[in-house]
C-alpha cells in the first residue's frame, strides 16, 4: 500500500484466517478502524471482544489464539505467525516489525471457530 492509501476488508468470525492479500512491510505505520458486531455462539459484541465472568470460559482464556487479549478481540497477525499477533480492538496504530502477509482472525480458541457468526468491517490506511 502507499502512504495514504485506504482499503477496507471484511473481516470473518467464522474464519480462522482473514487474508487481506496485502503485505506489510517492517517500519510501515498503519491505522486500523474497525466496525459491525460478530458473535461468539450467543454472545454478540464488537472488535474489542468481552471479558467473561463465566467459571468455565475463564478458566478457558488460556487456551484462546492470542491468550492477553478479549475473547472476540480483533487480532492481526504478520504471516500466521504467533509471535506477530496484535490486538487491533475497535481502532489501533501499529508500527509493522516485520514483513509479510497481513491477517486477522476473531480471538477465540482454534477449534471453536463452527460456532462464531457475523462479520466486522476493517478499514486500514497505510500513515508511513
Amino acid at each position: 500500500m502507499s502512504i495514504g492509501e485506504s482499503i477496507v476488508q471484511t473481516i470473518k468470525a467464522k474464519n480462522r484466517w482473514n487474508d487481506t492479500n496485502i503485505i506489510i512491510t517492517e517500519g510501515e505505520t498503519y491505522r486500523f478502524q474497525s466496525s459491525g458486531l460478530w458473535k461468539d455462539m450467543y454472545k454478540t459484541c464488537d472488535a474489542n471482544g468481552y471479558t467473561s465472568t463465566n467459571i468455565l470460559l475463564h478458566s478457558t482464556e488460556w487456551l484462546r489464539r492470542f491468550s492477553t487479549a478479549n475473547w472476540f478481540a480483533l487480532i492481526g497477525a504478520i504471516d500466521h505467525n504467533k509471535q506477530s499477533f496484535f490486538a487491533i480492538g475497535n481502532e489501533a496504530t501499529i508500527t509493522i516489525k516485520k514483513v509479510g502477509l497481513f491477517s486477522c482472525f476473531a480471538n477465540d480458541v482454534s477449534f471453536m471457530y463452527w460456532n462464531n457468526s457475523g462479520e466486522i468491517q476493517l478499514a486500514i490506511k497505510r500513515l508511513d
